[in-house]
């Protein structure tokens, strides 16, 4: 089996004549990863740093005292204290806060920066950059364990418009800056059945890396991060959906319009 280089952040639209929204509904994730049933999906955390699409965790602390009493979340609360995601913007990685409290599972300061007064945050969110809203972020576990989210694949919509929180999107404006992003496959890119080396055209990838939750290491040797051949020919496919891969971009990019060029929508 290739690397395991993709992951899959579904969108809430049509993806192609040959895979479907329906393609994503029942799928069992490489190397023990975890599961897609319907709407529910169950990610499997290993002790150690782990690499989750931010969405994804933003929704799991939104439902975790009910997924942590039906059992499909057994990871304890104060994970969400241990979220970090690097901006290329910025060229560091930030600390996503959490309420103190009651409210230790939400990292609300991501999902209502402008309430929250958060103003790096809604900064990143008003630039229109793909890491803040479609990227992925280190959290830190005690023990394996297993976080659960109820919204499917939907991880990413067509448009998104939030006037109370200031930000708002389309997926082909996004821009993927230069620099380290950290970038989960999504489910356009799947339905694309292109090669990396397609689906990112002209965003002059210099190097790509992928972190092995399992054995807690980076599975390119940094010597071979160069060594792009094997990315430009991977093509992203279902069964690792929630992948992240980190890639080093050279120049600025509309990766979503690049995405909607190849599945002919643009």
């Amino acid at each position: 089996m290739p690397i395991a280089l993709m992951l899959l952040v579904g969108l809430s639209f049509s993806v192609s004549a040959v895979l479907t929204k329906q393609d994503f509904q029942q799928i069992t994730l490489n190397d023990n990863f975890g599961s897609v049933n319907g709407d529910d999906v169950t990610l499997n955390l290993k002790q150690g740093w782990n690499l989750l699409p931010l969405k994804f965790i933003a929704e799991a602390g939104g439902r975790y005292w009910d997924n942590y009493e039906s059992g499909s979340t057994t990871c304890e609360q104060d994970i969400f204290q241990n979220v970090w995601y690097y901006s290329p913007e910025f060229g560091d990685y930030y600390h996503v806060p959490v309420d103190k409290g009651e409210q230790l599972a939400n990292i609300d300061d991501w999902r209502y920066p402008k309430t929250r007064g958060n103003d790096f945050l809604l900064g990143e969110f008003q630039n229109k950059f793909y890491h803040i809203y479609a990227g992925s972020a280190w959290i830190y576990s005690e023990k394996s364990c297993s976080l659960s989210a109820d919204s499917g694949v939907g991880l990413l919509s067509k448009e998104q418009i939030s006037e109370e929180q200031g930000k708002s999107y389309k997926f082909d404006e996004l821009t993927l800056r230069s620099g380290w992003n950290f970038i989960p496959v999504n489910m356009l890119m799947s339905a694309t059945e292109k090669p990396f080396g397609e689906i990112f055209a002209g965003c002059n990838i210099l190097k790509y890396n992928v972190w092995d939750n399992q054995n807690q290491d980076w599975i390119i040797a940094k010597e071979n991060m160069q060594d792009l051949e094997q990315f430009n020919e991977e093509v992203p496919n279902k069964e690792n959906i929630f992948d992240t891969m980190v890639v080093k971009v050279g120049s600025d990019c509309k990766l979503g319009e690049n995405i909607y060029n190849l599945l002919g929508q643009n």
